[in-house]
């Protein structure tokens, strides 16, 4: 994404303050694509905004969803974050 204000400016971690919505990530230890690093970061800022927020982190997982086991995980962590939201 390169460096510097602009890059800062668009990163949606510099503006956790700012969400109105409750965020649930979800990341594998073996992403190539994006760096774990990048959601802990924002889960980081997200908490410090006293945001609601979950990061599920799965280990060995990559990018794509093709573990059958972690998509199941996936969707039921989905539904019960939702339904905690909506009360």
């Amino acid at each position: 994404m390169g460096t510097g204000p602009e890059a800062e400016d668009a990163s949606p971690s510099s503006h956790a303050a700012q969400f109105r919505a409750p965020v649930l990530m979800f990341h594998g230890t073996n992403d190539g694509n994006v760096d774990i690093s990048q959601a802990k970061i924002m889960q980081g800022k997200l908490e410090g905004a006293g945001k609601r927020s979950r990061l599920v982190i799965y280990d060995g997982l990559a990018h794509s969803l093709n573990d059958s086991d972690a998509r199941a995980d996936m969707l039921q962590q989905s539904a019960d974050f939702l339904l905690a939201a909506g009360k």
